[in-house]
């Protein structure tokens, strides 16, 4: 076919020479007479004479049109151009029209083709070479050269040129297998990248490319997982099983079947599972060793304590709990110990009829002991004793210490301090004209100057908590915090400026927020507030989430949650808080024998907790009353709640039940509504038992009954 077509093109009389070796699957054409440059193909390698469709070529606009003619001539589409005449060849190669750019051949790829494959590039350089002879006019040589089908004979300054090229190519190729065995991945997939840049189409460079791509994919998912699977196990070791459990997970997610992360997904659940029993004997102990030392039962808060932090030997609260414990036992022993010196000096003291000594003494007994009767005996023995000796000096002393204090009181603006001393020296003369002057002086100043107070007072914690407000940046509070300042002083400048800067403020905010951020905040705080057992907030987050999102399933469950356990919760503590504050209101009524209180509160606490034994027992006992005590008593009663909801200054002499002198409550202090009004009630039922209420406890009485109300 190579002789029919270059025949189809060349003159008859041009010699042709082909030259087929056994074995390979190309040819060597030779046309002209062929000299010792030309036979330089018969001995040389495919590297140093590629095949011709290996090497790039460029052809000339003239010579494109003229190929076209003759593979039309070839293929019998035209009649056949006319041949013209070569000149007699004289021993010169003609120089071909290509320009050529050596491209080495790749590795191990023989030069050896089916050539019937590459029929048409062959056709093309056959074509090129041909065109030269006929178109270029010389002088006749011994031979021209033209590699067909699969090889070309080039000169020997293009044969270098491509054996270069080659070389580079299997340098490529060499370097990167050597890499590709050493692991360098990211060097050898340079080296095939660069050889595939010589030979696009080389199988070998494209399979090596390939594979060694592979292998860095196999690498990189590898590296992946190792570093996973190494956190979880660290997280493992330092005892952070949930960390671990998370990074495992992720691990499984890379390598679902890795028997090492499989293998450490079975130690986490079992850690986790230990954990869990453990932490649940901790909490049993804590709680059980935290009861105990509430009630001093020391030895046994240490023997619970130390089996929670057999549990968890690091835990701070049970290691608290043994220190509490093991300094309340030494402060108990300490306590013994001074109680019976206390003991020891008062009864000296009362031999030698130091009666102040003896007070002193079953003072410092009591303190360490406030129940033992040996010392409330001494010193009520002794306060007898004194009282007998000193009642009339008293009195008048009292009522000029009265009268002075609450006219220096006056003078100094405090009117409260000069209603309760114009009140004690009232008590010690009722009738005294100056003392009732000083009482009237110092109501009328106190209302004026408790309106005026209460007024500001209430202005400047508004503008306080506005501006902190607008500060934090609660927008909403501030300007609430701002209208409220403004309803006590309507054209304060300072106030309107904090209404318009928290409108501008929130105005702003407000504007800025995207409907999804305010639904994640919301279920955000909302799941973190469940989880701190802050169930009204959780609602609260719940509700504004299910503003942004009504149909949202998540946020309508995290509302039902919130809920459920804020409704048991509450039920709950409110039920025990009634039923605590009841059993202590009359167990200390009980301690003062107001056994109509005690009864009272008893039934109190049966209607939260019918059966239950304490309000039984405490019922019983203030049903045991005896004869109801003296007026004398209950106006003592009545100055003490006076002194205790800062109707009445604090005064030494104003003493409670257990001798201490009576104490101011400070204000915002919680009571509960049935205790606040059980008082004036019970107080107004014991005057009326014990004779009736004359005007002045009945204003008494009234007055403490509105401080109650307003507490």
């Amino acid at each position: 076919m190579w002789a029919a077509f270059l025949r189809s093109v060349l003159p008859a009389t041009k010699p042709l020479l082909l030259l087929s070796r056994t074995g390979v699957d190309w040819l060597d054409v030779i046309l002209g007479e062929p000299g010792n440059d030309e036979l330089f193909c018969l001995q040389a390698s495919t590297r140093a004479l590629p095949l011709a469709t290996d090497i790039p070529y460029e052809l000339s606009p003239g010579a494109k049109s003229r190929l076209g003619e003759w593979e039309s001539k070839f293929l019998g589409t035209e009649a056949p151009a006319p041949q013209r005449e070569l000149p007699p060849s004289r021993g010169v190669t003609h120089p071909p029209l290509i320009n050529p750019t050596p491209v080495p051949a790749p590795s191990g790829q023989p030069r050896k083709r089916k050539w019937g494959l590459f029929l048409t590039a062959g056709v093309l350089v056959v074509l090129t070479i041909a065109g030269v002879l006929l178109m270029t006019p010389g002088k006749e040589t011994s031979s021209g050269s033209l590699a067909g089908a699969s090889g070309v004979q080039t000169n020997k300054k293009t044969a270098a040129r491509i054996e270069v090229a080659t070389n580079r190519f299997a340098e490529f190729m060499t370097n990167g297998q050597k890499f590709l065995a050493e692991q360098k991945l990211s060097d050898a997939e340079k080296q095939f990248s660069e050889a595939l840049k010589l030979q696009p189409n080389d199988k070998d460079a494209s399979n090596f490319l390939a594979q060694t791509q592979e292998r860095v994919k196999q690498a990189k998912t590898e590296a992946e997982f190792t570093a996973v699977f190494e956190e979880a196990r660290r997280a493992l070791e330092t005892d952070r099983a949930q960390d671990a459990l998370t990074q495992v997970k992720q691990a499984l997610q890379i390598k679902p079947d890795d028997s090492r992360a499989l293998e450490l997904m079975a130690r986490i659940s079992q850690q986790l599972q230990q954990r869990a029993t453990v932490d649940k004997d901790y909490q049993a102990a804590l709680v059980a060793a935290q009861q105990a030392l509430k009630v001093t039962n020391i030895d046994e808060a240490i023997r619970l304590a130390q089996v929670a932090l057999k549990a968890k030997p690091a835990d701070a609260e049970a290691a608290r709990i043994v220190r509490a414990a093991e300094t309340q036992k030494e402060e108990l022993a300490a306590r013994d110990g001074n109680y019976t010196k206390a003991i020891a000096a008062a009864q000296a003291a009362l031999a030698r009829k130091d009666f102040p000594g003896v007070i002193a003494q079953a003072e410092q007994a009591l303190k360490l002991k406030p129940e033992d009767e040996v010392a409330k005996r001494l010193r009520n023995d002794a306060q007898e004793q004194v009282k007998v000796a000193q009642a009339a000096q008293e009195q008048e002393q009292k009522y000029q210490v009265a009268m002075t204090a609450g006219q220096d009181a006056l003078r100094r603006k405090d009117f409260t301090n000069a209603l309760a001393q114009a009140d004690q020296a009232l008590k010690l003369k009722s009738d005294d004209s100056p003392a009732k002057q000083l009482r009237k002086d110092a109501q009328d100043q106190l209302a004026a100057t408790q309106s005026m107070q209460e007024q500001d007072q209430k202005y400047q914690l508004a503008m306080t908590a506005g501006q902190d407000a607008l500060r934090r940046k609660d927008y909403t509070n501030a300007l609430a915090q701002a209208d409220q300042a403004l309803k006590m002083k309507p054209d304060d400048s300072p106030a309107k400026q904090l209404r318009k800067d928290a409108q501008d403020q929130l105005a702003a905010a407000q504007a800025k927020l995207e409907q999804e951020q305010k639904y994640q905040v919301a279920m955000t705080a909302g799941q973190d507030a469940l989880r701190r057992k802050d169930y009204t907030n959780a609602m609260t987050q719940a509700d504004q989430a299910l503003k942004l999102k009504p149909d949202d399933s998540t946020a309508k469950q995290l509302r039902k949650d919130a809920q459920d356990q804020l409704a048991a919760g509450q039920a709950k503590q409110e039920q025990e808080q009634k039923y605590q504050a009841a059993m202590t209101a009359g167990q200390e009524a009980l301690r003062r024998k107001d056994y109509t209180n005690a009864l009272a509160q008893a039934e109190v606490a049966l209607k939260l907790k019918s059966a239950d034994p304490a309000a039984l027992e405490l019922k019983n006992e203030a049903t045991k009353k005896p004869a109801p005590p003296s007026m004398a008593n209950y106006d003592r009663q009545l100055e003490v709640y006076e002194v205790v909801f800062q109707l009445r200054k604090e005064s030494p002499t104003i003493v409670q039940q257990d001798g201490k002198p009576a104490q101011a409550l400070r204000r915002g202090s919680q009571l509960d509504l049935q205790f606040k009004t059980s008082i004036v009630e019970n107080l107004r039922s014991q005057y009326r038992a014990a004779g009736g209420i004359d005007a002045d406890r009945e204003a008494r009485l009234q007055k403490l009954e509105k401080a109650l109300r307003e507490w």
